[in-house]
This record gives structure tokens, sequence and C-alpha cells, in this order.
């Protein structure tokens, strides 16, 4: 599991919904089953923000860490043949 914070994104692409001023937090999961790889993310987009003051971010940090929680309950598996 990882938490990528990126406070701003001046250099995006136009029309990626992106751009200075827009900042976001991603946690993402990747888990692999046999051959297959599963990516699971959920992101927080909002205005840019400082990673040092957490209440300028796009989430509250409660809400961070209960996905963080719900994330560390997810369990990859195949269907029993």
């Amino acid at each position: 599991m990882t938490v990528i914070f990126c406070e701003n994104s001046p250099n995006s692409p136009a029309g990626s919904g992106y751009g200075d001023g827009v900042g976001e937090i991603t946690l993402m999961l990747i888990s692999r089953y046999k051959n297959t790889l599963v990516k699971i993310y959920q992101n927080w987009r909002g205005k840019s923000f400082k990673l040092a003051e957490k209440a300028s971010w796009p989430a509250k940090v409660s809400e961070v860490q209960e996905m963080i929680k719900r994330f560390n309950t997810i369990r990859i598996s195949g269907k029993s043949s």
C-alpha cells in the first residue's frame, strides 16, 4: 500500500484535470493473484495544499486514515472450481 501526496501539479497536460493550483492525495494498493495484478485506489483531488498543513488537504486526515484501515482488509482471491 502506498500513499502519494501531490501538493500541486503545475506541469500537467492541458485538459487532464490537473494543473497549477490542483493537488491530490492518492491511496493505492497493488496486489497480485497468480499472473494478474490488481490496482485499487482512492484519490482526493482539490486545491493545491501544503503537506505540513493538514487542514489544507483535499481530504480530512480522519478520512484518509479510515480508508487506510479499509484497504488493509482487502483480500484478492480466485474463484473456486
